[in-house]
Parts: C-alpha cells; sequence; structure tokens
C-alpha cells in the first residue's frame, strides 16, 4: 500500500483551537515555529489557522501555552517518586515521542506562574510544546492517548509553579508554615478565576486554620478580598473552614 503523507496542521490545528488551545505551525519534525512573534501569533482564530494551512499544511502544530499547565513526563519511575502518592487527574494526555504530555486548565493567565522541574517531568505554564498529530524527529506520531477532556489543574499542582517569593529569615508556627510557603498559598488564590474563588479561598483558609498561624488567615483575608469577593464571603469561606479543620484535625489537600 502506498504511504500516507500526513498533514498534521491541515488535519489537526483546528481540532486543537476548538479545545482552547492557542496554536502556531512549527516546522515539520521539529519544534521550531515557522512564524515571527510566535508567541503572539499563535491563535485560535479559525480564518487564520485555514491561511496557515494553506501555506504550511504539513507543518507540525504547535501549542503557546497561555492559560494551560502541561506535565511532560519522560521518566515514570522518577515522577512517580516525587508524586509520592499523589494522583494526577485525569485529562487529555498525548503521548509524544519518548513520554507523555498531560493537558490541565488553569485559573486564569499563567503570568504570574513560572515553569517548574520536577524529577522525571517538566511542568510547563509557557513557551510552546508540540501538540498530537505532530510527526516526532523519529517519525513516531503525537497522539492522542484517551477521550478525556481537559480537567482543571489540582491546587497542588498549581502550587508547584507559583514563584518562590523571596527568602524571609523568620520560620512560623512549628516551621512548617514558613512565610514562603504561605506566600505560596496566597498567590495560589490569587492567580483564580472567576467561578473558582470561593472554592479556592475556603481551600487556602484550611491551609492557614491547619497552620495555627493568625498572620496567615490574615493573609488569605486580604487576597480573598483583593479578587473581589465581598466581605460576607470571605467571612463564610473562613468560617467553614474553620469547621472543617476543628472537625477533620486538618485542612484539605
Amino acid at each position: 500500500m502506498p504511504k500516507i503523507n500526513p498533514k498534521p496542521w491541515r488535519d489537526h490545528a483546528a481540532r486543537l483551537a476548538l479545545m482552547g488551545l492557542h496554536v502556531v505551525p512549527v516546522a515539520p519534525r521539529t519544534k521550531r515555529p515557522l512564524v515571527a512573534g510566535w508567541m503572539e501569533a499563535a491563535t485560535r482564530d479559525r480564518s487564520q489557522i485555514r491561511r496557515w494551512a494553506d501555506e504550511h499544511p504539513d507543518a507540525n502544530i504547535g501549542v503557546v501555552l497561555r492559560e494551560h499547565l502541561v506535565v511532560d513526563v519522560d521518566d515514570d519511575e522518577k515522577f512517580a517518586v516525587w508524586l509520592d502518592g499523589r494522583t494526577l487527574p485525569r485529562t487529555m494526555t498525548v503521548l509524544t515521542g519518548r513520554g507523555r504530555h498531560h493537558y490541565y486548565r488553569l485559573p486564569g493567565l499563567a503570568e504570574g506562574l513560572r515553569t517548574a522541574k520536577a524529577p522525571g517531568a517538566d511542568l510547563k505554564v509557557s513557551g510552546l510544546v508540540v501538540g498530537p498529530g505532530s510527526v516526532h524527529p523519529s517519525g513516531a506520531t503525537y497522539r492522542l492517548a484517551s477521550p478525556n477532556t481537559m480537567s482543571d489543574a489540582p491546587d497542588w499542582l498549581i502550587e508547584q509553579v507559583v514563584p518562590t517569593p523571596p527568602a524571609v529569615p523568620e520560620q512560623c508556627g512549628d516551621g512548617e508554615w514558613t512565610t514562603q510557603r504561605q506566600l505560596r498559598v496566597v498567590s495560589t488564590l490569587l492567580a483564580a478565576r472567576e467561578g473558582r474563588r470561593n472554592d479556592l479561598a475556603f481551600w487556602a483558609f484550611c491551609r492557614a486554620h491547619e497552620s495555627g498561624v493568625p498572620e496567615f488567615a490574615n493573609r488569605v483575608r486580604g487576597a480573598a478580598l483583593g479578587l473581589g469577593l465581598d466581605s460576607d464571603e470571605v467571612a463564610q469561606c473562613e468560617t467553614s473552614a474553620a469547621s472543617r479543620v476543628a472537625r477533620d484535625g486538618q485542612a484539605v489537600a
């Protein structure tokens, strides 16, 4: 049978855009963008995608990360050790030339977040990853591994890509809840998108009440008000969190 010549961009780019991903053509079997100013040029616009299909039908698809987190796993054993019993929620997963990409939605733009490394994986919130339908230099095809739709990134994973605040000398409570760690929780709350603000405020207050550090609760309170929650909503989140911690003896994960 004759070998079918795949045309990744023409066949797959529009579908990825419909999933909410910003796409840009990259050179076949590479990660090299074919468009100047590719970070800004990446789009979900159907008409632009069709124009690029005429110009670069066999280009790979570059996915430029703006509102998503991709867990790029290339060593399962090391990554499993790092997870330490935690489980990644089921989500859109792509098999790559040497591993897999797990795609998650973020609770807002990733401007305040930073790509981070974990043993066996990269946690990417910016830059470019090669999307499904593309062809790896080895000839393997990047392909969807399951029909799962994209899930929201879990809070513990978002916390990994919150930049480390400036070092501070003091320890808080029993030494576990340093000011640095408190600020990571607050930064996660401040990244919340509309629709998840109350849930993340409740989560942050749980962490604060678990710590037993009054200043931590004050920081969470200020962040929740700064997000636009009114004082009654903030008070309700805090009261519910305090009740949960008192009942269970620890904050929710």
